[in-house]
């Protein structure tokens, strides 16, 4: 698991949504939601559907109609 998050986060670090999503969903998993989230919001920027569609789960009343 160690190895996979380094590959993430250097993929995020470089620019890739996915992996951002990627690594936010392993550090979600060990617990680390300010981390997890703070990727997610990275992915989401990235155009990372999963991540936008999870954000806006988590935060509808930010969302404006």
């Amino acid at each position: 698991m160690e190895e996979a998050e380094e590959l993430f986060r250097e993929a995020a670090t470089l620019g890739s949504g996915d992996a951002a999503f990627r690594l936010a969903d392993l550090l979600k998993e060990r617990g680390d939601e300010s981390q997890a989230m703070w990727w997610y919001r990275k992915a989401a920027e990235r155009g990372d559907c999963f991540a936008q569609k999870l954000l806006t789960e988590h935060a509808p009343d930010t969302v404006k109609e």
